[in-house]
């Protein structure tokens, strides 16, 4: 099927209705704040990070070219105002920069986390972060843990290390507290290109990492992750111990190519499901290397209860889960991307925090092959909440094209398709904005527009506790 094109125009404009979710009705409020705040996009291949909402769209750079500026991005309300800040990474120069979004046009201020490595590292290639709230005797703080997949210990070339500071919200950094597979009490051992922090996602008093091309034994990059307590953090955070396919527990065997955490992210019950079940109950876990019967690399997803010393599972899906849309096919890479609570992704205002999105960029829609869609589903089901499922695609799959990739991205402003075609521009992406799914769509990509800006390949996701 010959590749078809949409204009700027029509993208711009996919309907005039664009609905904000609940996850964003705090921050409407911040209409006047620096940096909008529906969708916050990384640009890596445009050394960018774009800001939009429904009525403007702000740029923002580091003033170096080629350093990947906008690889990781986690939004946060550090200082307390009511806008919406920003923790950028740029892994080329070993950076992770504090952007604030103060009131007022462009009214930032930045700083830069401490790092002191090799080039090559990566710092910043990931980010993860979790807001502390405030206690009679202490002020409300950041943790935040970035990840160095590039970097090498003991003469591992790219083993790699995650690092761990405190962010306070007059913009102090703590020194850095470095981990490897190397360090004490942390299982396992750094291996030559394991990529130990490729991956991270935020928990209460801790950090999920994911190294996705970890070997399990002999079953190279079948993948593995890492449950890390914040250090001094009270009350005492999981962990540390590591997790597997083959780990007692989970359901599956570790697998040659596998990826597992390739795609990481947390949901936290609250409410009556939190009193029912007090513990972290939702990190979710893809798999999209899993091969399926003899669909090579159909991909597979895990619900994890995360404890004290160990995981262990809720669920785990594929597109041949009774309720999950869609079926298996080689290829389709289910789970490749992740967005899971606090989302209350279909607006009906209960039964917050069980629901998830699901990538799956390599899904062929009728003859479109890699037009990719997204998977609405829900985990474990508490308190009579029903199940809630949707298969989506772009506009509805009328506007998909081969390649599109749609789902290869999920957070902060809806679903990245990087390998969207705008006008003439081949693979210069865009960004759908999906929910609530009972209202409108819009779509962004970069202005101005250029070939191979791969818009969509990163989303900003929110620190975990963010009331923004």
């Amino acid at each position: 099927m010959p590749r078809r094109t949409a204009s700027l125009l029509g993208i711009v404009s996919l309907l005039a209705v664009t609905a904000i979710s609940a996850n964003e009705r705090s921050s409407a409020a911040g209409a006047d704040c620096a940096f909008p705040s529906t969708a916050v996009v990384g640009v890596p291949t445009r050394d960018a990070v774009s800001l939009n909402s429904d009525d403007r769209s702000t740029t923002i750079r580091s003033g170096w070219s080629g350093f990947r500026f906008g690889a990781a991005v986690v939004t946060h309300d550090v200082d307390g105002d009511g806008c919406r800040d920003l923790l950028i990474g740029e892994p080329g120069k070993n950076s992770v920069h504090v952007r604030m979004g103060a009131v007022g046009p462009l009214a930032e201020t930045q700083t830069l986390l401490p790092y002191s490595g090799a080039s090559g590292d990566g710092f910043g290639s990931s980010l993860a972060a979790e807001q502390v709230p405030a206690t009679a005797t202490t002020p409300q703080f950041l943790r935040v843990w970035v990840g160095a997949p590039g970097a090498d210990v003991n003469g591992k070339a790219d083993a790699g290390v995650v690092v761990y500071y405190t962010l306070t919200s007059d913009l102090k950094v703590s020194r850095p507290i470095v981990y490897s597979q190397d360090s004490p009490g942390i299982p396992g051992s750094a291996e030559a290109g394991d990529r130990f922090g490729q991956v991270l996602a935020p928990l209460r008093s801790g950090v999920t990492v994911g190294a996705p091309r970890e070997d399990v034994g002999v079953k190279v990059d079948a993948g593995a992750l890492w449950v890390l307590p914040a250090p001094a953090a009270v009350p005492a955070g999981p962990g540390p111990f590591t997790v597997s396919q083959d780990s007692a527990g989970i359901p599956g065997v570790a697998e040659p190519g596998d990826g597992f955490a390739s795609a990481l992210d947390m949901t936290l019950n609250s409410g009556a499901d939190h009193l029912q079940m007090p513990f972290e109950s939702g990190l979710w876990v893809g798999v999209p290397g899993e091969d399926l019967g003899r669909a090579r690399n159909a991909g597979l997803v895990h619900q994890l209860k995360v404890g004290k010393t160990a995981a262990s599972s809720l669920i785990v899906l594929t597109q041949d889960t009774p309720g999950v849309l869609g079926g298996v096919e080689a290829g389709d890479r289910f789970g490749a991307a992740l967005l899971g609570g606090p989302g209350d992704f279909d607006d009906d205002y209960q039964c917050t925090g069980g629901d998830v999105m699901i990538g799956v960029p390599g899904e062929d829609i009728g003859s479109i092959a890699d037009g990719g869609a997204v998977n609405r589903t829900s985990g474990i089901v508490l308190n009579g909440c029903g199940s809630h499922t949707a298969e989506l695609f772009l506009s509805e799959g009328t506007n998909a094209d081969p390649g599109d990739r749609y789902g290869s991205a999920l957070g902060v402003g809806g679903v990245g398709i990087p390998g969207e075609d705008v006008g003439s521009f081949r693979d210069s992406g865009l960004v759908e904005m999906v929910w609530p799914f009972a209202g409108g769509q819009r779509g962004w990509t970069m202005v101005p527009t250029g070939f191979g800006d791969a818009y969509g390949s990163v989303l900003a996701k929110e620190a975990y506790g963010s009331a923004i």
